[in-house]
């Protein structure tokens, strides 16, 4: 566990090192289900995770633990501890809309592009490239800024971020194919 202060510097490297792991697999797989078909696409991907499964496989298996948790240690406890924190009844609902029309958005993205003539090496690269560049780059911004301004001066800032790249999705709605249009909305 990171000290408090060091947390805004590790929530971003750890977004910075899952999304190196996701973008080869990414992009492989929209270059493969584009040109290949999507049934090859989807069986190199179950290969892909053999390998995660044969480590686990061989591994050793980790120490018994002393006292072996009950159910209600491990379901109810945290749960418990979870519903009598402070203020939790405005912060979940908070967590749950902060991003909730970002996620709406993503999954039907690559419908909207098609739909919008944007060609296949269009989304590969236009989207996925940048977007992965423009995610890493925001990853370091932000746990930088967090970690200058702490994260309750940073949050109404970047739920409005969040909302702009909604509002240029909506404008490719209105100009059509346009490259600086797709560009723009998968940076922001």
């Amino acid at each position: 566990s990171l000290p408090p202060e060091a947390r805004p510097r590790g929530a971003s490297a750890f977004l910075m090192g899952y999304r190196a792991a996701t973008l080869p697999t990414g992009i492989a797989m929209l270059w493969v289900g584009f040109h290949a078909g999507w049934p090859v696409a989807y069986g190199m991907c179950a290969g892909m995770m053999l390998v995660g499964l044969t480590g686990t496989l061989i591994a050793d298996e980790p120490p018994a633990p002393e006292h072996q948790p009950n159910i209600l240690e491990v379901i109810w406890q945290p749960i418990w501890k979870l519903l009598t924190q402070r203020r939790i009844y405005t912060t979940v609902p908070f967590v749950f809309f902060y991003r909730f029309a970002e996620f709406l958005v993503l999954g039907m993205i690559y419908k909207f592009l098609k739909d919008s003539a944007f060609t296949k090496n269009e989304v590969l690269v236009g989207y996925q490239i940048t977007g992965y560049v423009a995610i890493v780059l925001g990853g370091m911004l932000g746990g930088a800024l967090v970690a200058r301004f702490g994260v309750r001066r940073c949050l109404l800032p970047f739920g409005i971020l969040f909302s702009a790249t909604n509002l240029l999705w909506a404008a490719i709605t209105l100009t059509g194919h346009s490259i600086p249009m797709l560009l723009s909305a998968a940076v922001l």
